[in-house]
């Protein structure tokens, strides 16, 4: 059976890149922060993936998609959701 450590480092592995996006809630990202001021590997890891993230905003397009195109997507998930 993992240890308490092992589950909160799995956790924070999975929210890192809704953290880095700002595409958590504020009590998650709360929670993140505080594992990564403790947890040294999660630490070392989290700055692979800023890393990454910066290497490819680097190397990515910046171009947005068409207002047409957002605006259909938008109603596909609006009505998705229900």
């Amino acid at each position: 059976m993992p240890d308490m450590r092992e589950c909160d480092c799995q956790h924070m592995l999975e929210l890192v890149h809704g953290f880095l996006d700002e595409e958590i809630t504020d009590d998650l990202a709360e929670s993140v922060r505080y594992h990564l001021l403790a947890c040294e590997e999660c630490v070392a890891n989290y700055d692979c993936y800023v890393e990454l993230k910066a290497a490819l905003s680097r190397c990515a397009p910046t171009e947005q998609a068409p207002a047409s195109l957002r605006i259909a997507v938008t109603r596909i998930v609006e009505t998705y959701r229900g």
